[in-house]
């Protein structure tokens, strides 16, 4: 490139396709090709008894009588096993996709997921603890609760920490005024 010459930022239309290219490699790298291949990364198998513990000392607070056995929550004569998907694993990772990808600082996708990780954790953990009180007291609502309505509230939760990522924290995008 020839010094002194200016170079032009890329479109609105390169921006996106720049952040759709990033956001789909993550999240198929981290998503996608796991849930096809059955291999999750050696963490998010971790992640499945760290979950269950957390389940168990909440039911516990709650008055439950509680046995957690590695990924598997007893209480009362109920039992719920966590698996992966049961981590906020997938919505860990739509958080992170779309952080690492939206063209923004360095600094402030990092202190984007070092707020949103632990919000979509205590999230998560709240949804699997108000399921285990559905199966307690509502057994006929269990299905509903665990494979329609929280899916969606996770997502929405999601977009919610996004959306607030990128207003409150990384801001607006200037625009830049036209000239005729």
């Amino acid at each position: 490139m020839a010094k002194g010459r200016k170079t032009k930022p890329p479109s609105r239309r390169g921006r996106v396709a720049r952040f759709m290219v990033i956001f789909f490699g993550l999240w198929a790298a981290l998503w996608a090709v796991p849930y096809v291949l059955r291999t999750f990364p050696p963490g998010v198998q971790n992640l499945c008894p760290v979950t269950a513990s957390w389940l168990g000392r909440v039911l516990s607070l709650l008055g439950f009588g509680v046995s957690v056995d590695g990924v598997l929550v007893t209480y009362d004569s109920h039992g719920l096993s966590i698996i992966a998907e049961c981590t906020g694993y997938t919505a860990l990772v739509l958080f992170f996709s779309v952080v690492v990808a939206y063209p923004s600082p360095v600094k402030k996708k990092l202190l984007g997921l070092a707020i949103g990780f632990p919000l979509i954790l205590a999230f998560n953990l709240l949804r699997l603890v108000i399921m285990a009180l559905v199966l307690a007291y509502k057994p006929q609502y269990f299905d509903f609760a665990h494979l329609y309505f929280w899916q969606v509230a996770l997502i929405i939760f999601v977009v919610a920490l996004v959306v607030f990522w990128i207003e409150k924290l990384v801001g607006r995008e200037k625009t830049i005024p036209v000239s005729s």
